[in-house]
């Protein structure tokens, strides 16, 4: 049974966070990762920390209604969204600089050849795509009317990919080569298209409850000394940079999606937070 946390002021230096939600998940290190560095940027003010994963199997939706009311989690992370933003405080520092806003397109090796004329995104429409029922990426692609397959699982997406029901599934590049190999012994069709990317405003923000401001502007603070010194983008270059290089999106067909529901505020005119303004 799941324990309810009862939280309360005095626990502001505490926080909740559910566990990664795969066992082939291999992002949850990163996230940890910035968040731990940004809670050391500010303990001088704020004091010592800690940070308590919750086995709370959550949804997005799910997970904002946890964080909204501080039941189990007081913390998530996610692409963000308007329902988001308008609910819960919103850390508007992409933690990810970005890289989700680059998809590479995972397929099989039987589906190769559907990808050789794609010239535009009415060309992509067509071609069956998978996507979970959770993701903000999902409404979007529906709002652009692609041939849309949704599943609850990202397993269960990879198991369709490979038995030829869908033709892509989108992924970042942070995600697509780990989670391909992590694969290969049970799906071992599975490849990365070569020629093609899309391009998708996808900020990926930390987002708290509205009952802990102070650890909302601990972090925030935090996250801002990271920009400053240059520590946010070392840890982002530590576990993303060969994964960058290795994606050579310069030498893709770019397609771009427009997200005309992006919420205004996305500081998109801050280059340093960006990974795709960076001079390697």
């Amino acid at each position: 049974m799941l324990f309810t946390w009862q939280f309360n002021a005095a626990a502001n230096n505490t926080i909740y966070i559910s566990k990664a939600g795969s066992l082939n998940d291999q992002r949850m290190a990163y996230k940890l990762e910035i968040l731990d560095a940004a809670l050391l940027k500010t303990q001088k003010e704020y004091g010592a920390f800690k940070v308590i994963q919750i086995d709370l199997s959550a949804v997005p939706q799910r997970a904002r209604f946890e964080v909204q009311s501080a039941t189990n989690i007081n913390l998530m992370m996610a692409v963000t969204t308007k329902e988001l933003e308008d609910n819960l405080l919103t850390i508007r520092i992409p933690i990810r600089r970005g890289i989700l806003n680059y998809r590479l397109l995972a397929t099989s090796q039987a589906n190769l050849s559907d990808f050789s004329n794609i010239n535009g995104l009415d060309d992509l429409k067509a071609l069956g795509v998978g996507l979970r029922s959770s993701w903000a990426t999902t409404t979007l692609f529906k709002s652009h009317h692609f041939n849309v397959f949704e599943v609850s699982t990202l397993d269960g997406l990879f198991k369709m990919l490979s038995a030829g029901r869908i033709k892509y599934i989108p992924r970042g590049i942070n995600e697509i080569y780990d989670e391909i190999e992590s694969r290969q012994e049970t799906l071992n069709n599975l490849v990365v298209e070569p020629s093609l990317a899309l391009y998708v405003k996808a900020p990926y923000y930390i987002f708290v409850s509205p009952q802990y401001p102070n650890l909302a502007k601990r972090i925030e603070l935090g996250l801002e000394r990271m920009v400053k010194d240059g520590s946010h983008k070392a840890i982002f270059n530590k576990y993303y940079l060969e994964k960058i290089k290795k994606a050579a999106i310069k030498d893709k067909k770019v397609i771009v999606i427009d997200t005309p529901d992006l919420p205004p505020n996305t500081p998109l005119d801050r280059k340093e937070l960006w990974f795709e303004y960076d001079v390697h």
